[in-house]
């Protein structure tokens, strides 16, 4: 019986010989946008921001001048001049 099972062993096919696997490892593309690159778009929308708010507070303080001197020019003969209104 010990026969037979090292016979069918011995009888058991190889397996063939397969070709080797070459595996090609490729370096991933790095990032166009570098540190500099962001740091730059950061601080070119900051700026335009700035320039926005500096824009809008500078209509905005000439309109409120200009509401104010027309207020002004248009009071009573008889009231203070001193006292400024905004709204009417």
């Amino acid at each position: 019986m010990i026969t037979a099972i090292v016979l069918a062993i011995q009888n058991v096919p190889q397996p063939t010989p397969r070709e080797p696997l070459i595996v090609k490892i490729v370096e991933t593309p790095s990032d166009p946008t570098g540190l500099a690159d962001v740091l730059l778009g950061a601080f070119g929308l900051t700026g335009v921001l700035i320039l926005v708010a500096v824009v809008a507070a500078a209509a905005m303080a000439g309109v409120l001048f200009w509401f104010r001197q027309r207020g002004v020019e248009s009071s009573a003969p008889g009231d203070n001049v001193d006292q400024h209104r905004v709204t009417r």
